[in-house]
């Protein structure tokens, strides 16, 4: 089954995704970092994004481990850059969106992907408090 832009959530889709049809766009790709790159990385998000090169490039990916950083960066178009820091990824300018697949919390690394001007795109649970939730939305 193909995957088409009327399937993703609204903020993997840009101004190519949204043209009117027949309307040719010369929006480039946005570019993606992955952390995380666990079984739902593997098995969902880079399939899923791999299907749509037009509309996304994974252009960095981050893992604790270096062997699998390393082992996903090489079967990846480009192929992207890789490593163990997030921090490295985040600081990327080539970076424009970030998927963050990382078991546990999210909300400390979307605060740090938001403060670094990325658009983030996170596995549940994005907060684990209000407090949190009122943090990253006043950023």
């Amino acid at each position: 089954m193909a995957i088409t832009a009327e399937d993703l959530p609204p903020i993997f889709t840009h101004a190519a995704a949204r043209a009117p049809e027949g309307t040719v766009t010369s929006a480039p790709p946005i570019r993606v970092g992955v952390i995380g790159l666990g079984l739902i990385a593997q098995v969902v998000h880079l399939p899923n994004l791999r299907r749509l090169p037009d509309r996304f490039t994974v252009t960095h990916v981050c893992d604790l481990s270096p062997t699998v950083a390393r082992t996903i960066a090489g079967r990846l178009a480009g192929p992207p850059r890789w490593t163990t820091d997030p921090a490295v990824l985040l600081a990327d300018p080539e970076v424009d969106a970030v998927v963050i697949l990382t078991p546990g919390a999210h909300a400390p690394l979307a605060g740090q992907a938001l403060d670094a001007g990325k658009h983030v795109m996170s596995e549940k649970p994005m907060c684990l408090t209000q407090a949190e939730a009122r943090d990253l939305a006043a950023r």
